[in-house]
């Protein structure tokens, strides 16, 4: 699977157990908002403190940063945004019940897999794993797990 993708489905045993008492639908829609959840993480983290998957991003290099510098964007990490195109590109779906994707739209995309492949920025971190089971034990705990 791609990175960045988060494939659910392993979880079958534990979402048979729940699919006895939610539907199908109420657990998709789950899925798909807490995917977004960690897509708007992923977006704060490298955006405002320029932390990819692995921890602090090296920074732009020289050419780039006076580049970037000279129209009056920040260059004192790299945040991965210029236009902020790629990071709008960021979407998910569900791709099947109960599995949702992660993924860039369009020309972004080949943008966002060179930056990842440069930098990786697109997995999610171990803080971010932390809030992914907080919500679904919140989620379950709610309805009656």
């Amino acid at each position: 699977m791609a990175r960045g993708a988060y494939d659910t489905s392993a979880w079958d045993d534990f979402y048979e157990e729940i699919n006895r008492k939610l539907s199908v639908p109420a657990l998709n829609k789950f899925i798909l908002e807490t995917a977004g959840l960690i897509n708007t993480s992923i977006k704060m983290r490298v955006q405002r403190k320029g932390i990819g998957s692995y921890g602090r991003m090296a920074g732009y290099s020289r050419m780039y940063s006076q580049y970037k510098g000279q129209s009056g964007r920040q260059v004192a990490f790299r945040d991965l945004t210029y236009s902020g195109k790629m990071f709008q590109a960021l979407t998910e779906t569900l791709i099947a019940p109960m599995t949702v994707k992660s993924f860039f739209i369009g020309a972004e995309a080949k943008k966002a897999e060179e930056n990842d492949a440069r930098t990786p920025f697109f997995s999610h971190t171990e803080a971010e794993d932390k809030v992914l089971n907080n919500e679904v034990d919140t989620y379950f705990a709610f309805w009656g797990k």
